[in-house]
């Protein structure tokens, strides 16, 4: 015999099309997979408040037990849990970030305390992990600083990426904007934040820690007035 009729849908089908049954005569299941699984969808469906109940129940009386085991099966298949949760992520970044937003909104007062909590316990551990976070991500650092600064200011912020900082470095040749070193170089406003100047690409200029230390709050005309190339303007 290399067949069976699903006696569901009448259909005759190869044996593999059946799962295992030993407590049937041919050692094979009534019904073909595609049936039962159609049929155990139906199921689940039309019970799914009962089975979540169910389930609960059951994880509240072993909730130690069954997440002892959860722990040590994580542990001894380290490697393949994090490539599939990596692997997820990827897939449902998106969904993530929606549901991660909509759930830290909506727990915003619980959770005040909580965190407030735990890190005044890992005080030195959130300043190993910043101080490593702030060594690897040096623009982001900056950005996040020139960010606070124009917050303070109460100014107009257009928020941007250190690509597009970058970007707006190369019109300058990556060089001081104003005396045209080519060394480390910084933000500056070239309207100044104390002056009301926006923090957005159009108003800042690549400066050497020089130019822009002497510069400070100085509105631009005078201060390439002071360089003596006051002929640079307007500035691109």
């Amino acid at each position: 015999m290399t067949t069976k009729t699903c006696w569901k849908c009448g259909t005759a089908k190869p044996l593999e099309a059946f799962s295992a049954d030993r407590s049937r005569g041919d050692g094979l299941r009534p019904a073909c997979r595609e049936c039962c699984r159609i049929a155990g969808a139906a199921y689940h469906v039309a019970n799914r408040e009962r089975r979540n109940a169910r389930t609960r129940a059951a994880y509240a009386r072993n909730r130690e037990a069954r997440g002892a085991q959860i722990k040590a099966w994580q542990a001894a298949n380290a490697d393949a849990v994090k490539k599939r949760t990596s692997a997820y992520r990827a897939k449902n970044s998106t969904r993530i970030k929606a549901y991660s937003a909509e759930w830290y909104a909506a727990n915003a007062t619980r959770l005040k305390p909580i965190r407030a909590a735990w890190n005044s316990a890992n005080q030195e551990r959130m300043n190993a992990l910043h101080a490593r976070w702030s060594k690897a991500n040096p623009e982001k650092v900056a950005l996040k600083q020139s960010r606070r600064a124009a917050r303070h200011a109460a100014v107009l912020i257009v928020p941007f990426t250190a690509e597009q900082w970058e970007q707006r470095a190369s019109v300058f040749g990556n060089r001081c904007a104003y005396c045209r070193c080519d060394g480390p170089l910084e933000k500056d406003h070239l309207k100044p934040l104390a002056l009301a100047g926006p923090h957005i690409l159009a108003n800042l200029r690549p400066a050497c820690r020089s130019c822009n230390s002497r510069k400070k709050d100085m509105p631009p005309l005078i201060w390439l007035t002071t360089l003596g190339v006051a002929e640079r303007l307007p500035l691109p």
